[in-house]
């Protein structure tokens, strides 16, 4: 009897014990704050103006963490519950030029102040994260704004003041990265030095729309004289403009210059007339022998599709003709470096052949373009039916004729392709498209 007594208290035991464990195993998720840390980097690191501004919203848009890196050699770091955030960081963003909210949520509007063009660049950066454990971001900030500088000739001498009015822009710019309100426009006041009448360089929001109009006012003691331009293309963010108007002249559209950190430059000449009529020229043709041409009705615009295909690049020509990138429909998996060609030589669609991988120039240029931009770029082409770029787990395109390799997340780096390891392809085309 006593033995069975004792062989019952065993099992007891052992039962409780069997038990603790399993409640062990179903405790919940540790909450404890993890640590965060942050790299910042640039096309351009000189360009970046301290201090950076950081903010960490909730996956719901409500704001976590604010704070500021005050220098490069400042270190970022915070500590954060588990969960899933979005961070946004910016240079440039001082309350001097610009406005924001005190506590902003994820969609709260950036604003230049008194609604007018900024003398300040802003840059920015974001990020989305799940922070399970001690994690490491780096983001890379690029320009939101365009640069605009303009220049008149052959103003009447008479003319006591000038200014120029440009429409449309966006009014403002939300933390989560959406152009806000661009149907607003600015106008700006000239200064007469020497012969010219010059204003900038300003920043400003560009604007969505295809088109971009100047007004010229010019108060002369008869009255204010209107006069107007029409850029036939939208303003791109990170791309810098010169435009330069004559009184009488024809229009033309060429050269670039280059600025540290920026897209090459775009030099407009142009030609205002009164009323806003306009005396277009006939289009000069292309001058780039080993380029495909097409005539459309409709110029491709930079960031949208034309002819179902997504133009990553739209650069003018001149008012009638640009240079557009086009990124193909289809890619392809577990692609060894020597086939890489021969599937994109062969490869047709839409009548449209001669597509290629992206040069290393190409590769760094559509990293800095769309690396914070990935999901977004992805659920455009998966709107349209077509394969979307895969970034997850490092995955590494093709490019340089298929002799090296290059990534779309984290850290960019480009490598020689190995003869056995299997990458991703995807081709791209380069084809100079005339308005009929």
């Amino acid at each position: 009897m006593k033995r069975i007594l004792q062989a019952l208290l065993l099992l007891l035991i052992s039962s409780c014990s069997s038990y603790q464990a399993e409640s062990e195993e179903e405790s919940p998720v540790s909450t404890s704050p993890v640590p965060v840390t942050l790299k910042v980097r640039s096309n351009s690191p000189e360009s970046l103006s301290y201090p950076i501004s950081v903010f960490i919203f909730h996956k719901n848009g409500q704001l976590i963490h604010q704070s500021e890196i005050q220098s490069a050699s400042t270190p970022f770091k915070v500590q954060l519950s588990p969960g899933e955030y979005r961070l946004s960081a910016f240079s440039g963003l001082n309350s001097e030029q610009y406005e924001r909210p005190k506590e902003p949520s994820a969609t709260s509007v950036i604003t230049p102040v008194n609604h007018a063009p900024n003398p300040t660049p802003l840059q920015h950066g974001q990020s989305s994260f799940i922070l399970e454990k001690k994690t490491e971001l780096s983001i890379h900030l690029a320009y939101i704004v365009s640069s605009l500088e303009f220049k008149f000739h052959q103003i009447p001498e008479d003319a006591t003041e000038v200014k120029v009015g440009i429409s449309p822009v966006s009014k403002g710019y939300s933390f989560d990265g959406t152009y806000t309100n661009d149907k607003q426009s600015y106008t700006l006041s000239c200064k007469r030095i020497e012969d010219s009448w010059e204003a900038g360089p300003v920043y400003t929001f560009p604007s969505s729309h295809a088109q971009t109009t100047l007004t010229l006012y010019i108060q002369r003691p008869s009255g204010t004289e209107t006069l107007s331009y029409t850029y036939q293309y939208q303003l791109q963010p990170a791309q810098p403009y010169r435009f330069s108007g004559t009184y009488q002249g024809s229009f033309d559209l060429s050269g670039i210059f280059e600025i540290e950190g920026w897209k090459p430059g775009i030099d407009v000449e142009f030609d205002f007339v009164e009323n806003g009529k306009e005396n277009p020229l006939e289009p000069e043709g292309p001058t780039e022998e080993d380029s495909s041409i097409a005539y459309a009705d409709h110029l491709p615009i930079q960031g949208e599709f034309w002819n179902d295909f997504y133009v990553w690049k739209a650069e003018p020509i001149n008012g009638y003709a640009v240079k557009a990138t086009l990124i193909s429909p289809q890619q392809w998996f577990n692609v060894l470096a020597s086939e890489g060609q021969d599937l994109l030589s062969s490869y047709k669609v839409n009548g449209y052949t001669n597509w290629r991988v992206f040069t290393k120039e190409e590769a760094r240029s559509f990293y800095s373009d769309y690396g914070n931009q990935l999901p977004q770029l992805n659920q455009q082409l998966r709107s349209h039916g077509q394969d979307e770029f895969y970034f997850y787990e490092g995955e590494r395109y093709l490019c340089d004729e298929c002799r090296y390799t290059f990534n779309l997340y984290g850290n960019m780096s480009i490598r020689k392709a190995g003869e056995k390891t299997k990458y991703y392809l995807r081709g791209i085309k380069t084809l100079i498209v005339k308005k009929r």
